[in-house]
């Protein structure tokens, strides 16, 4: 849009003969321009007009939209010029689109911290616009200016910071001035303005969601363009409508986060129900206006719509949109490869499009540039910044669409809605009769009144098979990066059952037969103090991850939690190579772990089934592994429940009736002190919690004084029990004179069929143990195939050739391969393994118990808690109150566990 600015002389020179002296302001031009071949036209009678271009702030021609402010100024917003008046508009129709967009919402964007609450100032009068500019500004409120001096020297690379300086000669280096995405406030308060019209005058719909993080691809054929709701995109933090997908996108961006990366991606936009023949052929093309819109946000590097590059494939015979008649004897088409554009033109049918988005430029990692006075120099930016920009452009897309729209809508109105159309060819734009867009607009009310309350009573119901408990020590903590859980709000009743279904497991089959050398005095002081130790960890562990989620600025809002794992832990406190270590550490206990529990359900089923342990073991674990495979998380978590739950009832069964009958052993079996340290990996086996303290620290909302309460009640009830347990084992070994694993005795009683609670219990102890740790090693092994982008990447735009069947198989497929390969390689090699070792259950309990458990749970929390002391003068970074000294004890007990099996496993070698 051009403007017009009267000068009374151009360059201030009255004519040409003192042109070297002329003035553009207050700087002197270069002597050079006074040379006779420099010419400036003047016409000193007539004062000069100067047409000037708007520089870049102000989009549209019907309804013109400028934006104004900076990052780190006073404020931003926008002036809104052109809006039809009568319209219903408040503050709170705006907000809801900024809430979408505003920084600091989740953990995988920015963690500025800013409400963007925005103000009408002008243009509404008695909640209706007026048809004067509308001005939107919103104060910024968290500015950090201290974080750019760096950066007001060196140029970040791949940022506008240097191109600012090649244009201007000067440049706003706090935020990036003008430059940075908080610019972008204008834009999607404007846009909801814009959105509002559509829906209300012709009834079209804009959605945008992600379908690309990095190397994580949703496919197109997963997601239903006509059936897609807001509900579904807003279901997550990273605003993709399919969950599978959304976790591993958040997974991919949490990767980076912790490394000081970045990363980018795409976002598909679809306008539903638009009227047709908006757009105007040749210059200004409807997909020409969009893609301008589009790529004028930050960060975009590409923009296809339709069938896009992908149509370049295919043959005029295949990507032709054939024309149909429908029942409304309406003219469709068939297919819409054309994204429902054709010359230039809305066709009626759903426009897609896909914005690309690079990774974001400034992050934290050591980088070579320039300074402003030119010399090489290195560069670590600070600053809060997205590690990923996709999640908060899904509203920034849907806005410039909009405003697209709506401004072409006016234009078609004003140009072909004069005169009566021609109703054989030609529709209406609007929707419906004043009547009922009167009604239309009064549901919009409604219904943009009552989202977030839908929000938040969908996320408030409570759904028991969200709970993943797992009866494996370290499972479930490193199977994924994050996850979220639905609850009602968390109490400590229920923090201790967590903790009590999760530590009773089969490591209480092995307990007996471990600790029946040592005596029961020994074995029961033993295991009180390894129950201290751990919950010494324990509290450790809660603290850091509790800091973690403070730093991370995770919300507790309407029960939706955000779960941040030891594995994320790690990386963040001690650097890419804690996440490594952890990372290794989790495969080696997965891999024990499962062999432990196909050793020992063959050996159970042995007393009930005359056959081979090892076919026995084959089928019990493939039994499960079809259950997880097939029924998928949810079915799996409540089989787990009901199993668990009857597990800790027969156990509870057992012991009283053992203790009735005559079970309970006094003090005359003998002690052997010497045989407590080859106890010690069983007993961390039995009594390791910890995979649970990601998730408690999550569910009590991170109230460290509740956490606490719940660490030190629910560690107690596992530990009596088991206490009890080996009490009473060691009763029963006492009357026989040969040395019989305690639990074969248990079998072979004959009190009111204890014998087969005892197998009920074994099996359902394996069972649950079996589960958590096949499901949490299987969806860890899934991330890592996803991450090594294995899955075909061939575009799914060209399935609309197959047929519904060969489609349906294609989405199958695409939803479970992964999980299947994932699946195979977690159970395959334990498989073989527990067959080709004999007594594998033992050693592999060892090896999980001694080595793996007691390095995850031992000696990484007080590591990382050194890291997050070093790291106090960080103001970023969380501090922690445990001392030194107690984190340097921890870790040397820690550390004298690991060197004592080592010695351990040496000697029986030697041996």
């Amino acid at each position: 849009m051009a403007s017009f600015v009267p000068t009374k002389q151009f360059l201030g020179a009255p004519s040409s003969s003192d042109i070297g002296s002329s003035r553009l302001g207050s700087l002197q031009l270069p002597s050079k321009l006074s040379s006779s071949n420099f010419h400036v036209p003047s016409r000193p009678s007539h004062p000069k007009r100067l047409e000037i271009q708007a520089a870049g702030s102000t989009f549209g021609n019907y309804f013109r939209v400028t934006t104004f402010g900076e990052s780190h100024g006073g404020g931003v917003g926008c002036i809104i010029d052109g809006c039809p008046p009568r319209l219903p508009l408040s503050e709170s129709d705006m907000q809801v689109e900024l809430d979408r967009r505003r920084p600091g919402q989740s953990r995988i964007t920015t963690p500025r911290k800013e409400t963007d609450t925005c103000k009408i100032s002008s243009g509404t009068a008695d909640g209706l616009t007026t048809g004067s500019p509308i001005k939107v500004e919103v104060p910024n409120t968290d500015q950090r200016g201290n974080d750019y001096s760096e950066m007001s020297l060196a140029y970040r690379p791949s940022h506008a910071d240097a191109t600012y300086d090649f244009k201007y000669g000067v440049r706003s280096v706090q935020g990036g001035g003008r430059s940075s995405a908080r610019e972008t406030i204008g834009r999607v308060a404007a846009g909801a303005v814009a959105k509002k019209i559509l829906k209300l005058y012709s009834g079209a719909e804009v959605l945008a969601y992600v379908s690309q993080v990095h190397q994580v691809v949703l496919p197109e054929d997963l997601i239903d363009h006509q059936n897609v709701t807001l509900e579904q995109i807003e279901s997550n933090i990273v605003r993709c409508p399919d969950p599978e997908y959304a976790e591993k996108m958040i997974a991919a961006i949490d990767a980076v986060r912790v490394r000081g990366d970045s990363v980018g991606g795409v976002v598909t936009c679809i306008v539903r129900n638009l009227p047709r023949g908006l757009g105007t052929p040749v210059f200004d093309k409807l997909e020409a206006e969009l893609a301008k819109a589009c790529m004028s946000l930050p960060a975009t590097k590409g923009f296809e719509f339709g069938s896009g590059f992908a149509g370049t494939f295919m043959t005029g015979s295949e990507h032709n949109d054939e024309f149909y008649m429908d029942e409304h004897g309406r003219i469709r088409t068939r297919t819409n490869r054309s994204g429902g554009i054709q010359g230039g033109i809305s066709n009626g049918e759903v426009i897609n499009m896909r914005i690309g988005f690079k990774p974001t430029s400034t992050i934290s990692r050591k980088q070579q540039t320039v300074t402003r006075d030119k010399h090489e120099t290195e560069l670590i930016a600070r600053g809060r910044h997205d590690p990923c920009v996709v999640p908060r452009a899904v509203p920034m897309v849907e806005a410039m669409v909009a405003l697209v729209l709506v401004d072409q809508l006016m234009a078609q109105y004003s140009q072909c809605m004069m005169f009566p159309i021609n109703p054989e060819l030609q529709e209406p734009l609007q929707s419906s009769t004043p009547e009922s867009a009167e009604s239309e607009l009064k549901t919009i009310v409604i219904i943009e009144s009552s989202f977030d309350y839908q929000q938040r009573q969908r996320r408030r119901e409570w759904a028991p098979n969200s709970w993943k408990i797992s009866a494996i020590k370290g499972g479930k903590e490193c199977s994924e990066v994050t996850q979220r859980i639905y609850k009602k709000k968390g109490t400590v009743a229920g923090a201790v059952a967590l903790i009590i279904g999760t530590s009773i497991g089969s490591g209480i089959l092995a307990l007996p037969q471990k600790t029946s050398p040592a005596g029961i005095i020994p074995s029961s002081i033993a295991m009180t103090i390894c129950w201290a130790f751990l919950l010494i960890e324990a509290l450790v562990l809660v603290e850091i991850n509790v800091g973690l989620l403070k730093k991370n600025k995770v919300k507790f809002e309407d029960g939706e939690l955000e779960i941040i794992s030891i594995r994320t832990m790690a990386e963040e406190t001690l650097g890419e190579w804690g996440g490594a270590l952890a990372t290794i550490t989790y495969v080696f206990l997965g891999y024990t772990s499962m062999i432990a529990y196909i050793s020992k359900s063959g050996e159970i089923l042995c007393h009930l089934i005359n056959l081979p342990e090892s076919v026995l073991g084959f089928f019990f674990t493939s039994l499960f592994t079809i259950l997880i495979s097939v029924g998928g998380t949810k079915a799996t978590d409540q089989v787990n429940q009901w199993l668990t739950a009857l597990m800790i009832g027969l156990l509870v069964a057992i012991e009283v009736l053992t203790i009735l009958y005559g079970g309970w052993s006094g003090d005359e079996v003998s002690s052997d002190w010497g045989k407590v340290p080859s106890t010690i990996p069983v007993l961390i086996f039995s009594l390791v919690y910890h995979d649970l303290a990601p998730v408690l620290c999550a569910y009590l909302e991170g109230d460290l004084k509740r956490i606490r309460a719940s660490v030190l009640i629910g560690g107690l009830v596992p530990l009596l029990a088991l206490l009890v347990w080996d009490a009473i084992a060691f009763g029963l070994s006492s009357q026989v004179d040969q040395v019989v694993d305690p639990v074969e005795l248990l079998l072979r009683v004959k009190w009111s069929g204890v014998s087969y609670m005892v197998q009920a219990f074994s099996l359902l102890a394996v069972g649950t143990s079996l589960i958590g740790t096949l499901l949490s090693f299987s969806e860890f092994l899934k991330e890592q195939l996803n991450n090594l982008n294995l899955q075909s990447r061939v575009s799914t735009r060209l399935d609309l050739q197959r047929s519904t069947s060969q489609i349906r198989l294609r989405k199958w497929w695409i939803r479970n391969n992964l999980g299947f390969t994932a699946t195979a390689i977690a159970i395959a090699p334990p498989l073989l393994l527990s067959t080709a070792i004999p007594d594998a259950f033992s050693a592999a309990t060892d090896i999980a118990g001694g080595y793996c458990m007691t390095m995850l749970y031992g000696i990484l929390p007080p590591a990382m808690a050194w890291a997050m002391h070093n790291s106090k003068g960080k103001d970023s970074e969380p501090k922690i109150s445990i001392a030194r000294p107690a984190l340097v004890t921890v870790g040397i007990v820690a550390c004298g566990i690991v060197a004592v099996q080592i010695l351990q496993d040496l000697s029986m070698l030697h041996s």
